[in-house]
């Protein structure tokens, strides 16, 4: 219940953006929505997909693995 109510909070907030929650950031927001529902940071390789939700949810950008190819 508890990452229902985030959910809920972080949506509205991705919304008085002016960004479209719906496909692929539903997705993020559902997963920063239980980050935020255990207190935890959201390890990100995208911060960019989250500003201006900084008020919301702990941002911490992670670099991604390079390819071996």
């Amino acid at each position: 219940m508890k990452v229902a109510w985030h959910y809920d909070r972080i949506y509205n907030a991705a919304a008085a953006l002016e960004r479209k929650p719906q496909g692929r950031r539903a997705f993020d927001l559902l997963i920063a929505a239980t980050a935020l529902a255990e207190n935890l940071p959201l390890f990100i390789a995208n911060p960019g997909d989250f500003a201006g939700l900084d008020s919301s949810i702990r941002v911490i950008p992670v670099g991604l693995p390079h390819s071996s190819e």
